[in-house]
């Protein structure tokens, strides 16, 4: 936003300017929050976890997007769609005063050619698999849309919400190549506008004066820094710096609980452990088996955590209606002994020392603490824990340069194939643990053809339990909670079980005090 041109004169005027500056300053509306992480890119193709997510979401808009209290889709761009008889062919028209930042039209166009480089390898985007459910785009003038599926998708206005499926500004793109996304030449199109990135300090985005909906913004400036320590984001939030932490420490839970501007609640995201399949003894499903079998996941939740997680017994959690969620992994210490003798290893001897890999950080290094324990106990091998900072850690992950590694997956969309698809052969990005079992794949396949609901979840299900058990591809440790704490002056940031957070959505009370 820009301040009020105030012209200033020389002589004893001069300090009454300064003066009137600093109230036009003050008024600003501005949102301060500690995201957990700094991000790697602002590309919607690229963006990955919630911490890039809510970012891209204030710079980015889409199709539609999700109403953060229901979690149903809301129109955007798309001001309207019809869908034909047999669920293929979705027409969307589309907002014609959307813009982009540099004042060029957002135009239908810019998704098909979005979604055309998002699929091209080299592009590396995050999730394009999502995007082979359409076979076809195609834009009728400037603002209709046409996209053909190749099977009827009933979450796929959902699914739309997601980045990478947003236009893209392929003028910039085309000028600035793989620069475009840096802030002075970075073109959007959502609420907010990218003012300052200080890489691994703040991000300053301010409202974007070209949006195509300006009285839905009530901010003036939203301010993220990237905090990854709990501790230190928990003293910036005291001292009156940050108005949202998205992380609290766990020893100080017990104290907030009860407090106002504490905020906890379950959500669809499940903490795993990955193996990494094509390891010399990992690749014998029997050991994958024998180490989940030999966790105490209500132990790990209620006397290590300690933050109100549940014991995971599967991978997708509970909140899919319909799902016929139960519990499938049996944790019986002498079968997992067994299991690991049938392997060549009776009484861990001869068993290769391994690492468990986790981004540093002090929750995830007491679950790998714990974890190497309990394998030690109960197995009588060595599973080392090994924290690295997020870069490293994730080129291990990408490179499967890992034994068994730190996971956690929040749903994209309310379906048990949001979590599914992550392991197929074809979804490299996510896959990451080097496995690719035809059958699976072929489950996934049927069960996304069956357009009953009940038979479509029951073959489902026998895929999740392939994944979790049979194959033991995966070890699923515990369904998480939220905890933050934001101001009370704060408006419109709620809970939800998706963890999907709207910059647009935000306002700042009467009581709001401008720094």
């Amino acid at each position: 936003m820009k301040t009020p041109g105030i012209h200033c004169l020389i002589g004893p005027i001069l300090l009454l300017c300064f003066a009137s500056q600093s109230m036009a300053l003050a008024k600003l509306k501005t949102f301060r929050m500690a995201n957990t992480r700094e991000i790697e890119s602002l590309d919607p193709a690229l963006a990955d976890g919630n911490d890039a997510n809510i970012i891209v979401r204030g710079l980015f808009e889409g199709l539609v997007s999700l109403d953060p209290k229901t979690l149903q889709p809301i129109p955007e761009i798309a001001r309207s769609w019809t869908i034909s008889k047999d669920g293929l062919i979705y027409t969307f028209q589309l907002d014609a005063r959307a813009k982009w930042s540099d004042g060029e039209p957002v135009q239908a166009d810019d998704f098909v050619f979005a979604w055309q480089r998002n699929l091209r390898p080299e592009t590396g985007a995050f999730y394009s698999h999502h995007l082979k459910t359409v076979v076809g785009a195609k834009a009728e003038g400037n603002h209709t849309l046409v996209v053909t599926l190749g099977a009827p998708t009933p979450y796929f206005i959902e699914l739309l919400s997601f980045p990478v499926f947003y236009p893209l500004p392929h003028l910039a793109i085309k000028k600035f190549g793989l620069r475009w996304t840096e802030p002075q030449n970075l073109v959007s199109n959502g609420p907010f506008r990218l003012r300052e990135w200080k890489l691994k300090e703040k991000m300053t985005l301010e409202r974007n004066e070209l949006y195509r909906d300006p009285g839905q913004v009530k901010l003036d400036r939203v301010e993220i820094h990237p905090i990854e320590d709990p501790k230190t984001a928990w003293n910036m939030y005291q001292a009156g710096q940050v108005d949202w932490i998205r992380s609290v420490p766990p020893a100080l839970r017990p104290r907030l609980k009860n407090h106002p501007e504490f905020h906890s609640s379950p959500v669809m995201n499940t903490v795993y452990l990955r193996l990494n399949t094509q390891g010399h003894a990992l690749r014998d499903r029997r050991v994958r088996r024998a180490l989940s079998m030999a966790l105490d996941r209500k132990t790990l939740t209620e006397r290590v955590m300690r933050e109100g997680q549940l014991p995971a017994f599967g991978f997708i959690a509970k909140g899919i209606p319909g799902y016929p969620w139960r519990p499938l992994i049996e944790e019986n210490i002498p079968r997992a002994r067994n299991l690991l003798a049938e392997a060549g290893f009776p009484n861990g001897r001869n068993f290769p020392n391994m690492t468990l890999l986790y981004p540093s950080n002090p929750q995830s290094e007491k679950m790998a603490l714990a974890i190497s324990t309990m394998l030690k106990r109960a197995l009588n091998i060595n599973v080392s824990p090994s924290g690295r900072e997020r870069g490293v850690f994730y080129d291990k992950l990408g490179h499967l340069r890992y034994d068994v590694a730190r996971s956690d997956w929040t749903t994209e969309f309310n379906d048990p194939k949001s979590y599914l698809d992550k392991f197929t052969a074809d979804n490299a990005s996510n896959n990451l643990t080097g496995y690719a079992d035809a059958e699976y794949q072929r489950r996934l396949e049927m069960a996304s053809r069956i357009q009953e609901p009940s038979q479509r979840f029951s073959a489902f299900a026998r895929a999740e339990q392939q994944l979790v058990v049979d194959d033991a591809v995966i070890i699923p440790l515990y369904f998480n909670v939220s905890s933050s704490l934001w101001k009370s002056h704060v408006r419109g940031l709620v809970d939800n079980p998706r963890l999907f957070y709207s910059l647009k959505s935000l306002s700042l009370g009467q009581d709001f005090r401008s720094l």
